[in-house]
């Protein structure tokens, strides 16, 4: 922890002459640390305004039953919470989508990489909105879990539509730039709609042979997912031995570098070409960036590199 502080103190000391740099540093510290809060900021913010009924006729909120809801001491609180709400809730997803918009046209500059590129680097730039709508995804979960907490069955048909829906939006637009990184969210995005299906049934009381017919396929989709998930890191590991093997010492980065620019390549071909021979492109792309590596190895730190 105090080397991390002695680092940003080195870093702004010397950018203490480049306030620009320095603005752009904050504005990425401040974006990125936003972005991986904004469940838990909204979670607390929303939590306010969840209030349930007791059989006596008293509101509680839902998360504290012992704090009274539409009492003096909450209509105090109402103002803030109603800023907490529009600033975290709304003000976080808007003032990134304000940016990214008014920055759409230079998305591959350096000061907008440096700034934003964490929301839309792995994203094809046609595509760069995507991280945008998880935030709605995100959102929408977080509303059905709270709000219809007291209606199971209405949480998990709820949360069935979100997640069904952001999984049909991703295997339709096909949004990174690598072929993995769709595979694998495309999969994971399967297993969590499967889960919930098989949720909603368990909650509806379904019929016993239709319950244990849900529970086993349940679990075979789990180990199956498990056992992808395996394959899929060997493979990757296999790839790099093979590069390894072939070129020791520059193998490591020549290999990151050709997965770079394959899929980076395949965002500049026609999108006709890629619905009638998606895997054949990229395995053409692929192909062809391994050999001129191979033949090279310092284009890994040449052209290739600089034209990033």
């Amino acid at each position: 922890r105090r080397v991390h502080g002695v680092i940003v103190v080195v870093v702004l000391a010397r950018m203490r002459g480049v306030p620009h740099l320095r603005g752009a540093l904050v504005d990425r510290a401040a974006c990125f640390f936003a972005s991986m809060v904004y469940v838990p900021l909204c979670t607390n913010a929303i939590s306010f305004f969840d209030c349930t009924r007791l059989p006596n006729g008293d509101f509680v909120l839902d998360s504290n039953r012992s704090y009274l809801c539409y009492t003096d001491s909450w209509w105090r609180t109402f103002a803030v919470a109603l800023l907490s709400l529009l600033v975290y809730v709304v003000g976080i997803p808007l003032y990134l989508a304000a940016q990214m918009l008014r920055r759409r046209h230079s998305l591959n500059d350096s000061e907008s990489l440096f700034r934003f590129g964490f929301l839309y680097d792995a994203c094809r730039r046609r595509f760069f909105w995507y991280e945008l709508g998880l935030f709605g995804k995100r959102l929408g979960t977080i509303v059905a879990t709270m709000l219809l907490s007291n209606y199971p069955l209405a949480v998990i048909f709820g949360l069935v539509l979100i997640h069904g829906a952001a999984l049909a939006l991703q295997a339709r637009l096909r949004p990174f730039f690598l072929a993995l990184h769709n595979e694998c969210e495309f999969v994971l995005g399967v297993t969590t709609t499967i889960v919930l299906l098989a949720g909603f049934f368990s909650i509806a009381q379904a019929s016993g042979a239709f319950q244990t017919f849900a529970d086993a396929l349940l679990i075979v989709v789990l180990v199956a997912v498990v056992l992808y998930l395996i394959a899929t890191v060997a493979r990757e590991v296999r790839g790099i031995a093979r590069v390894r093997t072939k070129h020791a010492g520059t193998a490591s980065h020549a290999y990151a570098v050709t997965r770079h620019f394959e899929a980076r390549l395949l965002d500049t071909l026609d999108e006709g070409l890629l619905e009638l021979g998606r895997e054949r492109a990229e395995g053409a792309v692929s192909l062809r960036l391994t050999r001129l590596l191979w033949e090279d190895p310092s284009l890994a730190a040449g052209p290739l590199a600089h034209s990033s």
